[in-house]
Parts: C-alpha cells; structure tokens; sequence
C-alpha cells in the first residue's frame, strides 16, 4: 500500500495552506505592531525562505509528474517562486545593513504577473466536476485579492525607486494593506484544499468514515497543484 493515500496528501495540502496563512498572518501582525525592525525583517527573510523552498519543491514535482496541471498554471507558481526569492533576497539584503530597493520592484512585478496568470489559469468553467469547480472559484478569488495586494506592493516598491515622497509618506499604510489582501487570499487558498478526506482540523468528513470503501471515489488535488498559492 502506497504511502501517500488519498486522505494523507489532502491533510498535507492542508497543513501547508495553513503555515502559509499563519507565517502571513504574522508578517501583519509584526508590521501593525511595529515590531523591532531587526526582528521583523529576520522573521520575513525565514518566512520567505520557507514561500521559495516549498514553491520550488512544487516545481520539481511537476517536472515529475505523469499528468502536470496546466501550463499557465505551473507559470504561475513559476513566478511566485521567483518573486519570494526576490523578497528573500530583498530581506537579506537588509538583515545584512544593505538597501537593495530594485528586489523589492522585482519580488512585487513578479507576484502581480504570477497572481495575472494564476486568475486566468483557474476560470472555472461548468464543465468541471463540482468539487474541481468549488476550488477552482476559491483559487480564481483568491488569485484576484493576491492581484490587488501585489499592485499595491507594486506602487510601494516604487516609491523607494522613484524616490517619491508622497508614496513614501504612506509606505507603512500601503505594506499593512497589501499584506490583509494576502491574509484574504490565503483564506480563499486554504478554503480551496479542503476536502472531505480532511477539513481544516485534518478530520475526514463523517459519511467517510462511517462508509470508508468510498474514499477512493473521492477526488483529490495533487499535492502541489493547489497549495502553492
């Protein structure tokens, strides 16, 4: 028997929706906070790394895979793992005393392309079966609120660059709005991997367990395709 059931890889999926929802979550709460700089910036450049491994890992996967999801789809986690390794480096940089603003301009284009192509690659369609089609609309909205918050890091990256001085005066309030986006657009992202095999507290929906011989007519997401959001 086969390691990676059905229901394992779901709860997996799950798991790591919910990291990325947490490790969000509290770049928010640092930035509201107004943390010590040294600590924020330390945090974002563990968190990144963490956004640029597991994103790459999903790359990997699919160059492995018998039947990949759709290029415009595989583009997509392409360029958000190039965009967090942008931010990573951009944190880097500043963990080490150095402003690299130009990382910053890239990590956020990136993202805005990647969150572009994302939202067309998962237009649900009718003729999706109705769990595909439920996750694709979680996706293809969340992908929408990802568009809006890399926008708006997008016109804060550049106003290092340009050096202008009314997008810098409101550089903590365009960051704070950009990451609630985030924070929503993972929420739609975690909604879109729950399935009955595990829900967000990794529980197996009750009519599976009372009638297990079922579960292999479930339908599962591959366990890259969905979570690297």
């Amino acid at each position: 028997m086969s390691v990676l059931t059905p229901e394992r890889i779901d709860r997996w999926e799950v798991f790591w929706a919910e990291v990325y929802l947490i490790l969000t979550v509290t770049a928010l709460g640092m930035h509201i906070t107004r943390v010590d700089p040294h600590v924020e910036v330390f945090s974002n450049m563990m968190f990144n790394g963490v956004y640029t491994w597991t994103y790459a890992a999903c790359l990997c996967k699919y160059a492995v895979m018998s039947y990949p999801p759709s290029w415009p789809f595989r583009s997509a986690v392409a360029l958000f793992t190039t965009g967090y390794a942008a931010f990573l480096l951009k944190y880097l940089a500043a963990y080490n005393h150095m402003d690299l603003p130009w990382f910053y301009v890239a990590g956020a284009l990136l993202f805005t392309s990647g969150s572009l192509t994302m939202f067309f690659a998962t237009r649900p369609t009718p003729t999706l079966p109705p769990k595909e089609y439920s996750s694709y609309s979680e996706i293809h909205t969340g992908s929408a609120i990802f568009l809006l918050g890399s926008l708006v890091f997008t016109a804060d990256s550049s106003a290092y660059v340009l050096k202008s001085v009314s997008l810098l005066s409101i550089s903590f309030e365009l960051e704070q709005l950009a990451l609630i986006l985030f924070v929503l657009g993972r929420i739609f992202f975690l909604r879109a991997v729950v399935t009955p095999n595990s829900d967000m507290l990794y529980r197996k929906a009750k009519w599976m367990v009372l009638n297990p011989r079922k579960e292999e007519s479930v339908e599962t997401h591959d366990l890259c395709a969905i979570v690297c959001q």
